[in-house]
């Protein structure tokens, strides 16, 4: 049993530092397409983005550059981060392509430095370049991604930053038309415009959700400007502690304080005099400006393509599974299955060997998941982790005879016709596994 002593820690961890990282993508290839074989995935519409995953890795070392600090999705912005693009197919979120990248660098700028190889990962794995559309959120576009894109032929869904096109959403205010969409009916324009030097077909909509959800985060950015506000009140007129300011000093003052997505759209202020003629302020919301903002602004989603043939539905539903990678990163930071965190090593290659188990790892139990699902299992990935778990293979041994025997624990009734679909027996176990390497 020569073989067992080689299961530790340090034995994986000697293996890593075999890997060398221009061989992470040839890896990652085969096995897309072997994936793609084996369950016919269809790659008419695959999804991108990105996220960051904060580490513990100290800031003075200096042995890796991949960590650095950023924009933390997760709010650890006192931590260093890397950063991973993700690809993946519409159904079951299979990943087939992913790129680790430095934490300090935004979106924008990974979609370019990322684009030629995705480009030629699918070139690779898809017959037709053609067939393929590739659907990313808005914190990916700017004028030169649309440019790239359009030069290389892709087919794309993206959404829009509305704040920059507002000419485009009074437009869409005066013409919106009910339509159903996925059996909802919402407000729906559509017009082909020329965006950044290039005709793209648009469609404009009202998101309930969205618009609820940015008023509860205006009401809660609000509290924090009344609060500055106040502070900022007090200390002018404060006549025991009272530090000069001229009103120039004031208004700049105030217009930092109020700066903000929305807020100083309708979060006014007016400079007074006080009896002594020193200047102080009051503030104010403009009723009229937060009506229109309501009516007129909040929940309006702007999503483009060049599928022009497609309709509002088509364009609209297609974007909407952007949620699918999002749900990918979400598991990829779930603490009790399949994390990428915590990772116990610094350096880049490591690191990016890393990232790649985790992939493999993930591709794997999405491929577990989805043979279950074909035996009807009905709950989420996370609760086969946990039910797979409790079944367990048993090893006996004979010292004399040195021979050994596998045997599965007993399994749940229900979970019975699950193992048949993942090839899971006594049998099967014992078929593939050759005892004479054992001995």
């Amino acid at each position: 049993m020569m073989w067992v002593k080689k299961l530790d820690s340090q034995h994986f961890w000697d293996q890593m530092n075999t890997l060398p990282i221009e061989s992470i993508s040839l890896i990652e290839e085969e096995l897309v397409k072997k994936l793609i074989t084996t369950y016919q995935i269809e790659l008419d519409c695959l999804f991108f983005d990105t996220t960051n995953f904060f580490t513990f890795i100290d800031s003075a070392n200096t042995h890796c550059d991949l960590p650095q600090r950023g924009k933390n999705k997760q709010k650890r912005y006192d931590l260093r981060q890397i950063g991973m693009a993700l690809l993946v197919s519409r159904k079951e979120q299979f990943p087939l392509f992913h790129k680790t990248y430095r934490g300090n660098k935004n979106d924008i700028t990974v979609f370019q430095e990322t684009f030629n190889a995705l480009s030629e990962r699918l070139r690779k794995i898809s017959d037709e370049l053609s067939d393929v559309t590739i659907i990313f959120d808005k914190g990916n576009n700017s004028k030169d991604n649309f440019n790239m894109l359009d030069r290389q032929g892709c087919y794309y869904v993206a959404g829009l930053v509305s704040s920059y096109f507002k000419p485009l959403i009074e437009e869409a205010n005066k013409n919106f038309q009910t339509m159903e969409i996925d059996g909802e009916k919402q407000p729906v324009y559509r017009i082909k415009k020329e965006i950044w030097g290039t005709e793209r077909t648009c469609v404009i909509t009202v998101s309930t959700l969205l618009k609820e959800g940015q008023i509860r985060g205006i009401h809660q950015h609000l509290e924090k400007k009344y609060k500055l506000l106040q502070e900022f009140k007090q200390q002018l007129e404060n006549t025991k502690k009272r530090k000069s300011f001229s009103e120039k000093e004031i208004t700049e003052k105030l217009k930092d304080i109020i700066r903000g997505q929305f807020i100083d759209e309708f979060l006014k202020f007016d400079i007074i005099k006080l009896s002594n003629d020193e200047p102080s302020f009051t503030y104010y919301i403009d009723i009229e400006a937060y009506r229109n903002l309501q009516e007129n602004v909040l929940g309006r989603k702007i999503v483009v393509t060049n599928r022009h043939d497609w309709t509002e539905e088509e364009i609209l539903l297609a974007y909407r599974g952007q949620a699918k990678v999002e749900y990918a990163f979400r598991t990829m930071k779930n603490p009790h299955h399949l994390a990428i965190r915590p990772q116990y090593h610094w350096t880049d290659q490591k690191i990016e060997a890393h990232f790649l188990i985790c992939i493999i790892g993930y591709l794997l139990a999405i491929a577990v998941y989805t043979k279950a699902k074909t035996a009807g299992y009905s709950r989420n990935i996370h609760h086969l982790m946990e039910e797979l778990n409790q079944i367990r293979l048993g090893c006996v041994t004979k010292k004399k005879s040195n021979k050994i025997k596998f045997q599965l624990e007993t399994a749940p009734h229900h979970f019975k016709k699950i193992l048949e679909a993942l090839d899971i027996s006594d049998n099967t176990i014992k078929q593939k596994i050759n005892f004479s390497d054992y001995r």
